[in-house]
């Protein structure tokens, strides 16, 4: 295969309270890293995870106030407390996917590297 073929992978999604549309948790095949997927609504029960606890990269997103779509990237040495600063400090985001390692293996350095 060349770099521009897609290549075959398995992801698994983990649905944290059943739903689709609920928290979810997502890993793929050959990649130690893990993603935490979350409505804002959802939050608190994110938050509860251990993964929550752990240096990552996090992506908000939602609509502007005209509808248009509306992204945010961030970084972080515990995902959890900067997404938390986020509810009272941006408004707009309505999902939150927070990237972080299944094997300890990113650190403050490689974060910031990524952010």
């Amino acid at each position: 295969m060349t770099p521009t073929q897609p290549r075959p992978a398995s992801i698994r999604i983990f649905l944290a309270d059943g739903t689709p549309e609920g928290l979810r948790i997502v890993e793929k095949s050959n990649w130690t890293g893990r993603a935490v997927v979350a409505n804002r609504s959802q939050l608190e029960r994110a938050l509860a995870r251990s993964e929550m606890a752990q240096p990552g990269v996090y992506v908000l997103t939602g609509l502007t106030d005209d509808g248009a779509a509306k992204l945010y990237v961030g970084e972080a040495d515990a995902l959890g407390e900067r997404i938390k600063q986020h509810v009272s400090g941006k408004e707009f985001w309505t999902r939150a996917v927070a990237f972080t390692s299944t094997n300890e293996g990113l650190n403050k350095a490689n974060v910031r590297y990524l952010g």
